[in-house]
């Protein structure tokens, strides 16, 4: 294997590109918000259609739908000097399909017609399939720019600003427009947004200054990637791990994509997607910089524990809420909604959710980043994706068993709770890269 390491970035390169990639996360994260698959699109499809098996299919889509191409598209961009070009052109794919996505649901939510909820489908597929390709560039250029030491920081402000944003977003713009907008048009203006800060946080990192690779290597194939990347498996243990880590992971937020449902069904909540998208925010805002520091002076090791421990116990409020008692009543001016114990519970656990994810989006990255050869890392991070594409349909599977009455709605929770000590087993097994010297 080449060892080949890229040209040493100037210190300037370094701020441009590191603060460039923070305005890039902080709006993305904004689009994201505003068409989050589990919180607003799946809202959009239950009101639609009221179908918890499109719900769960959605859910599956949107995790397959990113992981297929990325080992495609290692093969095409792994040995090129620059990846940037290859990321701006899919800038302006990306926007499109979103429109075309706008169009779909305006259409789709007023004449929910297997044609248009195909079409929405098809449109949102090849969406997430496009970001999913961006990944590959955009992991590559910030694995040679910015150091070991300073990738939880990084990561932790492009989450802080975006999901700061995005709280703002939830409360200010998500609850008032599916309010007071009739269905579906509040939909579309959510997407329509989308568009905006989509656009302007993938324009902003089309200007970071990217330096080509020192030794450029020749195109492998498809067979060469997949069988390579095998082989560091039992190579590099902390690899083999990580991909155990995200198995369990997949497993474990299955329930997520039926919050909603099962607020309708367990509690008799409606109308809260802008709640949740808030407290899913502030959840992440409040811990961001706490991961990126853990990440940073302590290691991932530590912080991916911290992330499976709040995952693991997420689930496990969401079971629990509806079995306790109301205990209280009290009303929450501005939002329409009476607050008693269970639905306190029933919100916690999404917290717990969103501390869990915040702390393994940053450390679960940083460490890919770092046990990952600078010369194969994009080869690295779509093998690991494109192994877990199987497991992307899980939603799919549940949400089928729950419309059939195979399974309660309980059913991905109690998943979510054997997926999160999963993750707690794999994460105690990990060994911290940089207190070794391994990089």
């Amino acid at each position: 294997m080449s060892t080949a390491a890229p040209i040493p970035p100037l210190p300037t390169t370094v701020r441009r590109n590191y603060l460039l990639g923070i305005a890039n996360g902080a709006l993305v994260r904004v689009g994201m918000a505003l068409i989050e698959p589990s919180l607003v699109l799946s809202a959009f499809l239950y009101q639609a259609t009221g179908s918890n098996t499109l719900v769960g299919l959605l859910g599956a889509l949107a995790q397959a739908g990113n992981l297929w191409p990325q080992i495609f598209v290692s093969s095409w961009i792994e040995h090129r000097e620059r990846k940037l070009p290859f990321y701006t052109r899919l800038l302006f794919v990306r926007l499109f399909v979103l429109l075309f996505m706008a169009a779909a649901m305006a259409y789709g939510g007023r004449h929910p017609t297997p044609f248009w909820l195909g079409v929405f489908f098809l449109a949102y597929f090849v969406f997430q399939g496009a970001m999913g390709s961006g990944a590959m560039p955009f992991f590559d250029i910030v694995g040679r720019t910015i150091a070991p030491d300073r990738l939880g920081s990084f990561f932790a402000w492009r989450g802080l600003l975006g999901t700061g944003l995005a709280l703002v977003i939830g409360f200010v713009v998500v609850q008032p427009i599916l309010g007071r907008v009739p269905f579906p048009d509040g939909y579309v203006l959510l997407v329509l947004g989308a568009f905006v800060a989509y656009g302007v946080g993938w324009g902003a990192f089309c200007f970071v200054r990217e330096l080509p690779s020192e030794a450029p290597q020749k195109r492998r194939s498809i067979r060469e990637i997949l069988l390579g990347t095998a082989g560091a498996l039992k190579e590099n243990p902390n690899y083999r791990r990580l991909l155990l880590y995200r198995i369990c992971f997949r497993t474990g937020w299955i329930g997520v994509s039926f919050y909603v449902p099962y607020g309708v069904e367990r509690l008799g909540v409606e109308g809260l997607s802008g709640v949740f998208i808030g407290l899913l925010s502030a959840s992440q805002l409040a811990s961001s910089l706490v991961w990126g520091r853990l990440s940073d002076r302590r290691g991932n090791r530590l912080t991916l524990l911290w992330a499976a421990g709040f995952l693991a116990v997420s689930p496990a409020a969401v079971l629990i809420a509806p079995r306790l008692p109301e205990l209280f009543h009290w009303p929450v001016p501005g939002v329409g909604v009476v607050l008693d114990l269970r639905l306190a519970v029933y919100l916690l656990a999404l917290v717990l959710f969103g501390l869990g994810m915040q702390a393994n989006m940053i450390a679960n990255n940083s460490f890919l980043i770092e046990i990952s050869p600078v010369d194969r890392r994009p080869s690295y991070v779509a093998f690991m994706n494109t192994a877990l594409f199987p497991f992307t349909f899980l939603p799919a599977l549940v949400g089928s068993a729950i419309g059939l009455g195979l399974m309660p709605l309980e059913g991905p929770y109690w998943i979510g709770l054997l997926g999160g000590a999963g993750m707690l087993s794999v994460a105690l097994r990990f060994v911290e890269v940089r207190r070794q010297g391994e990089r």
